[in-house]
C-alpha cells in the first residue's frame, strides 16, 4: 500500500479507543491507517497473552489480574463489553443481550453486532474453544501423499494475521480493536456493507480488488485463490456468497474468508500453485496481472 500524506485517527464513539473507522466510508487512506493500527495492536496483544496457557486465557481471578497488569505494561487497552452495550446472557456461554447494537447472524467464527447509526460492524471472536472459534485452511498431504485442503481451528496469532491480511490485500477494510477486559474475546470492526445480488460477477470482481489469482490446479478438494500480503503468498478460501458484499462505494468486497499459508514443498510440486504465487506477487507489487498462455499451468503428469 502507498502511504498517504496524512493519517487521521479519532476516538471510537463506543470504546473511546483511537480508530480509523468512524462510519461506513471506504478509502485507501482509511485502509492504510487501519494497517498501522493493526500491526501495532496485534504485536501488543500477542505480547500480553504469550505466557497464557493455550485455549484458556483466564482460569482464575489471579490469572485475570496478571493479564490486566501485562496489558497495562504493554499499553494495550482492554475493552469492557458494557462499553459496546453488550451484556452476558444468563444461560449463554457466548451470548449477549445488547442495549445499543443490533445482533447480526452469527457465522462459525465470530459474532457480529451492528452500530446502525454509524454504519459500523463490531465482531467478537471467542478465544476459548466452544461453539464458535476462528478457523484457517491448511494445505497438507493426505494418507496417499496428495496435497489436500483441510479446515482447522486457528490460534490467536493466526486470527490476528487474518484480519491484517484481509485489510492489506484489498478486502473490506478491517481494524483490530483489542481484547475484552475478561480476556475472552478478540474485538474487530469493519464498515457496514450491503448484500450482493449477482454472486458470480461480484465474487470475481471482489477477488480482483484483492489482487488475487485464481490458480489452475489439480483438485485440492476446496476452491481457493492466492493473494500476496505481509510479504508472502496466502491461500484465501470460503468465498461463498454471504462472504461477498458491497461496500459504501457499491464495489463488491470480501467481508470475511478463511486464510492459510502455502507450504514451500507444495509450490515445488504443483506447477499451477507456483505460477499463482509468482503472479500474485507481481499483481501486488507491479499492479500487473500476468498473462499466461493456455496450459502454462498444466503439468504433463496431470494430463
Amino acid at each position: 500500500m502507498n502511504e498517504p500524506s496524512d493519517i487521521q485517527y479519532e476516538a471510537d464513539g463506543l470504546t473511546g479507543i483511537q480508530t480509523a473507522i468512524m462510519d461506513d466510508s471506504i478509502s485507501e487512506e482509511i485502509r492504510f491507517a487501519c494497517s498501522l493500527l493493526n500491526e501495532r495492536r496485534a504485536k501488543g496483544i500477542l505480547e500480553i497473552v504469550k505466557h497464557t496457557p493455550s485455549n484458556q486465557l483466564v482460569s482464575s481471578d489471579v490469572l485475570l489480574a496478571s493479564f490486566e497488569r501485562r496489558a497495562q505494561r504493554k499499553k494495550v487497552r482492554l475493552i469492557p463489553l458494557c462499553d459496546l452495550g453488550l451484556y452476558r446472557e444468563k444461560d449463554e456461554e457466548f451470548g449477549f443481550k445488547t442495549t445499543s447494537l443490533k445482533a447480526l447472524t452469527c457465522g462459525s467464527e465470530a459474532m457480529p453486532y451492528l452500530d446502525n447509526d454509524k454504519g459500523i460492524v463490531y465482531k467478537m471472536y471467542p478465544l476459548r474453544q466452544g461453539r464458535h472459534h476462528a478457523k484457517k485452511i491448511l494445505l497438507k498431504r493426505d494418507s496417499e501423499g496428495v496435497f489436500q485442503i483441510e479446515h482447522k481451528n486457528a490460534n490467536l496469532s493466526e486470527t490476528l494475521n487474518k484480519i491484517k491480511i484481509l485489510n492489506d490485500s484489498g478486502a473490506l477494510i478491517s481494524e483490530i480493536v483489542g481484547l475484552s477486559n475478561d480476556a475472552n474475546f478478540l474485538i474487530t470492526k469493519q464498515p457496514k456493507a450491503q448484500i450482493c445480488h449477482d454472486d458470480i460477477i461480484d465474487c470475481n470482481t471482489a477477488i480482483t480488488f484483492m489482487r488475487a489469482i485464481q490458480p489452475v490446479l489439480p483438485s485440492l478438494g476446496y476452491p481457493i485463490v492466492i493473494t500476496w500480503a505481509l510479504g508472502k503468498a496466502w491461500m484465501i478460501g470460503d468465498l461463498k456468497p454471504e462472504n461477498i458484499m458491497r461496500d459504501s462505494n457499491h464495489n463488491p468486497t470480501v467481508v470475511d474468508a478463511l486464510i492459510g499459508s502455502i507450504p514451500y514443498e507444495a509450490t515445488k510440486e504443483i506447477l499451477g500453485l507456483s505460477h499463482a504465487v509468482a503472479d500474485a506477487k507481481s499483481f501486488r507489487e507491479n499492479n500487473l496481472l500476468p498473462f499466461r498462455r493456455n496450459f502454462d499451468d498444466v503439468n504433463n503428469a496431470d494430463l
